[in-house]
């Protein structure tokens, strides 16, 4: 049968919406839920639902005219084009082109299991093995014709429909069918299997033919299918065979019951020329056309009837099923209709009513149809006459929003402006009806005139619902009321509806749904959770169906509401146009529950009913896939890294990025042809977030400054029931800089451990030198004391004082009292000078001039003048501010005298200099003789004692080693003998070389 007059629910697609073309000649859905589009002329078009990707010789398809679409097992897409054989791997494009021309154009596209590729081409069968084209049949006869399909059947039969019939291939055995063997046209445009095995061809003239294992049998217009012009079919999951014809539309056949219903323009088809057929895993059909596009037809859940479908108006105020199942509808201003399951019958001017708008229709229990204009007040219609009342007639008001009838009989009418009315009926001879009515309006206690809504309850209260002052209740002519104060979440309330265990619902302008249990001791308003998931809270209209759930209609479509027993909101589902409902904007109260528990609505575009035998749950989850990775907002195809980035998206293992490189994107898509609208995602990127993120919609997610370590991408989508995909992974690393890799902190380590033990080493080390350097200087200090008290020791030789003071005694002997005071104040000089001295670490040198004067006059004197001596200086400083260690140069003077000018012959007078100089920084003293010369001096002393002269001039050296730490010995201290050019020895010379302070 032809379902004539409605509107089944299509969503058509073409160029408007981006389609690449509008003759659609071939359709693929692929494992990752894309749907592919092969245009005449447009190229290639994928949906993911929501929008088209288009691709074409630009892109470096083959040719833009597609006749067929493959999936590989390598989730490949062929192309058969009529220029050769196109391969997309999710990136690019690779053609093939065969070298036998004529068969360059691919019809057809099947992939056996060894993974050769089986071709339909223009002109005869080909195996393609990725590289080479061979051409099949030829020693068998097999037609060089053009071949339209190519199926494998579940037996691992190849079966080929061309021009000239039917080529079936069992391996190498090769069978041809044509119209001889039963096919009732030989030009076999589409081939298909069913569940039983059957296998099913459509031919072009021939309608539809099977084959049953030993003959053909066909399907014909004349049997009911809808053209004989067959171009391709398609057994659906519940086994029925969709039947796309070149001109009209679809049949969709039942061979179980050889049933037949049609899908055509009329129905909401786009285009009766049907090229493909294809079924995705949603349940939803997809129809190619040529000319009008694709249309996606997702079953009858919502049937809708518009202007084209009979409706005198889009607008429809009011709904009402009468006791013979007809619908009653007001649409727009122009009066009544009535349906009648295949037709619309008009009441308006020109048949006893009005042209006008009626926003209330109501049938009473004796068959009458009361109905409630805008303006005109109310019309009884009863046996195609209409009797009418208004305000004249005692009518509360003439704009009706309501018709409500008591278990009395006496029928309720609510009016936006005049409060409510009671009517009663009488019949009088003529069978004429006059009426009787009772008012309450505020004089009786209304709240307010303008009532939207009227509802009896079981105990016959009369509830309403007014526009400015909340709700109340008639019971025996007592109103009672209730408003904001009370609980009521709002006073502006549009619909009231009652459920089966004693809930009142009421639904508001502005503050969404209300409840209260109205047989109890006291009404008790709530509101909690029952917003929180609706659509919109601006509420046009409530009901109740079969199921007990609530459905409550709003500016932007409708929404189930499904309560538990507690009626309280469990989940709740929103029908908009995506989702099949295209009226979207519903009109108030405009909603019935018919006999068969179908609901129908009333929207401001047509009328639409809803079958609850189509709210299935939707188990299949969203196809998930990552579409794309970006590093610092730019796709990794565009990276030094693109080698990591899969085909269609998604990443290679072994990503890993520099620490600097750390600022990563995904991209991601999850496909739910049944309402793309509605899929959420959640994401988790472990390593640096402990819990998924909350749902959203939002197909992209960035991550900014990641520190070093390893991650891994988790997604997963949701559909509108909640149904979780697969999560969907992607790993890559972030690497670490050099100063944080666990070699470079190994050195790190190492090294401060190292210096640690060096510094503590270092420091032990220095504490140990100071310690050592201050025993060392205070050993030398030591040695230094020890060295000057030896030096003191020397300087105070005896002999030398005891000659002094015997030579002073003689002068004293001789009364020479002058000079021998003189002398005696010389040698008390000579001694305090020495003395003090001693105990100072430097003196200064003319302090020590001054010593070796008062010496030297001494031994001068002591030795009767037998010498001569002189002290002379040639310095750069004032010799009071030279500093030289004491007692230094006095026993050098001393052993002059006594080992040198002391051993001169008799007559012989001695010389003795003494020289200050600087050098270098140093104070350079010579000690010069003209005595006998060191080599005769041992000579004359050696059968005498060396003591003091030996120690002197140790102790002198060890001193003055002391005191010279960066000259030798040697140098500190020369002694050499003076000669003359002939090498005749003329005395000693002594240098002392010592720092001065």
């Amino acid at each position: 049968m032809s379902l004539i007059g409605q509107q089944f629910n299509f969503q058509n697609l073409s160029v408007g919406e981006g389609l690449a073309q509008s003759q659609v000649y071939a359709m693929l859905t692929d494992s990752r839920g894309y749907l592919w589009m092969g245009t005449q002329g447009g190229g290639l078009s994928r949906f993911d639902g929501k929008s088209f990707r288009n691709y074409s010789t630009r892109d470096s398809l083959s040719n833009n005219y597609i006749e067929a679409l493959y999936e590989d097992q390598e989730g490949h897409i062929w192309v058969g084009t009529q220029d050769g054989l196109s391969r997309f791997d999710g990136m690019r494009f690779a053609n093939f082109e065969n070298p036998h021309k004529e068969a360059n154009q691919v019809r057809a596209i099947v992939q056996d299991k060894t993974g050769e590729f089986w071709l339909g081409t223009q002109r005869g069968i080909y195996r393609f093995d990725g590289n080479r084209f061979t051409l099949f049949g030829a020693e068998e006869k097999v037609p060089l014709t053009r071949y339209h399909d190519v199926f494998i059947d579940s037996k691992g039969s190849i079966w080929f429909g061309g021009d000239r019939g039917i080529v079936k291939v069992d391996n190498d055995h090769v069978q041809i069918f044509s119209t001889k063997d039963g096919l009732s046209s030989r030009e076999v445009q589409s081939i298909a299997e069913t569940a039983d095995g059957i296998i099913w061809f459509g031919t072009y003239g021939g309608g539809l033919n099977y084959w049953d294992g030993s003959r053909f049998e066909s399907v014909r217009q004349s049997d009911g299918l809808g053209g004989d012009l067959v171009l391709t079919i398609h057994p659906d999951s519940t086994g029925h065979i969709w039947v796309g014809t070149q001109n009209a539309g679809v049949t969709i056949y039942s061979p179980a019951d050889t049933t037949f219903r049609y899908l055509r323009e009329r129905d909401g088809l786009c285009n009766n020329h049907v090229r493909s057929i294809l079924e995705d895993v949603w349940g939803n059909t997809w129809i190619g056309t040529s000319g009008g596009g694709v249309s996606k037809y997702s079953g009858q859940q919502f049937i809708h009837f518009d202007t084209e479908s009979g409706l005198n108006g889009d607008y429809v105020y009011a709904i009402c099923q009468d006791s013979s199942d007809r619908i009653w509808l007001s649409a727009s201003a122009k009066g009544v209709s009535v349906y009648d399951g295949s037709d619309f019958t008009h009441y308006g001017k020109d048949s006893s009513f009005l042209d006008i708008k009626s926003k209330a229709i109501f049938e009473d229990r004796q068959g009458r149809i009361w109905v409630g204009s805008d303006g005109a007040g109310i019309a009884l219609f009863d046996r195609d006459t209409f009797y009418f009342l208004n305000v004249q007639g005692g009518l509360a008001g003439n704009w009706v929003r309501d018709i409500k009838q008591d278990r009395f009989g006496q029928v309720w009418i609510a009016d936006a402006g005049g409060g409510i009315s009671a009517v009663s009926t009488t019949q009088d001879t003529l069978g004429h009806w006059n009426f009787k009515v009772r008012r309450y309006g505020l004089r009786e206690g209304m709240p307010g005139g303008y009532v939207n809504d009227l509802h009896f309850d079981r105990q016959g209260r009369l509830w309403f619902a007014t526009r400015r002052n909340g709700i109340g209740y008639i019971d025996k002519d007592e109103i009672a009321q209730f408003s904001l104060s009370d609980g009521l979440p709002s006073n502006a309330v549009r619909s009231i509806v009652e459920d089966a265990v004693g809930y009142l619902w009421f639904g508001t302008a502005d503050a969404g749904l209300a409840k209260a249990q109205i047989y109890g001791d006291s009404i008790i308003f709530e509101t909690s959770g029952l917003n929180v998931d609706l659509a919109s809270e601006n509420i046009y209209l409530l009901l109740i169906d079969d199921e007990q759930n609530l459905w409550a209609g709003s500016e932007i479509g409708v929404d189930q509401i499904f309560l538990n027993e507690e009626r309280n909101v469990k989940k709740v589902r929103h029908y908009g146009k995506s989702e099949g409902f295209v009226g979207i904007e519903t009109c108030q109260n405009a909603a019935i529950k018919d006999g068969d528990g179908n609901l129908w609505f009333g929207t401001i575009n047509g009328l639409t009913r809803f079958n609850p035998g189509y709210t299935l749950r939707n188990p299949i989850a969203p196809a998930l896939q990552i579409t794309d990775v970006h590093l610092f907002y730019k796709s990794l195809t565009q990276t030094a890294y693109s080698s990591f980035r899969e085909s269609w998206g998604n990443l290679e293992a072994g990503l890993e990025l520099p620490y600097k490189d750390n600022h990563i994107g995904f991209e991601f898509l999850g496909i739910n042809h049944s309402n793309p609208e509605k899929v959420l995602y959640q994401w988790r990127l472990e390593g640096a977030e402990d819990s998924w993120s909350p749902r959203s919609s939002r197909t992209d997610v960035m991550y900014a400054n990641l520190r070093a370590g390893t991650y891994r991408f988790r997604l997963r989508a949701f559909n509108e029931d909640m149904v979780m995909s697969e999560i969907e992974t992607s790993s890559f690393t972030v690497l670490p800089p050099f100063w944080a890799t666990w070699w470079f902190r190994i050195c790190a380590i190492s090294t401060i451990i190292l210096f640690t033990i060096w510094f503590f080493m270092a420091r032990i080390n220095k504490v140990k030198r100071k310690a050592r350097e201050a025993q060392e200087k205070l050993e030398m200090e030591n040695t230094m004391l020890q060295l000057e008290q030896k030096a003191l020791q020397l300087q105070m030789n005896p002999h030398f004082i005891f000659n002094a003071l015997n030579s002073i005694q003689s002068l004293i002997i001789q009364n020479d009292h002058k000079k021998a005071r003189s002398n005696l104040t010389s040698f008390a000089k000579l001694m305090r000078a020495i003395l003090e001295n001693s105990r100072t670490n430097t003196i200064s040198l003319d302090k020590e001039i001054n010593v070796l004067e008062n010496y030297l006059s001494l031994e001068q004197f002591s030795r009767g003048h037998s010498f001569d001596y002189e002290i002379k200086t040639s310095l750069e400083a004032d010799p009071d501010e030279l500093e030289i260690p004491p007692m230094m140069i006095q026993p050098f003077v001393e052993n002059a005298i006594i080992h040198g000018v002391g051993h001169l012959e008799k007559g012989k007078k001695g010389t003795i200099q003494v020289t200050f100089n600087q050098n270098d920084g140093m104070l350079e003293c010579t000690i010069q003789d003209n005595g006998v010369g060191l080599t005769r001096s041992n000579e004359i002393n050696k059968n005498r004692t060396r003591k003091h002269k030996s120690a002197a001039l140790e102790v002198t050296r060890e001193r003055l080693a002391y005191m010279n730490e960066n000259q030798s010995s040697d140098e500190s201290l020369v002694i050499e003998e003076i000669k003359s050019d002939d090498g005749i020895i003329e005395g000693t010379r002594v240098i002392l070389r010592m720092p001065v302070a």
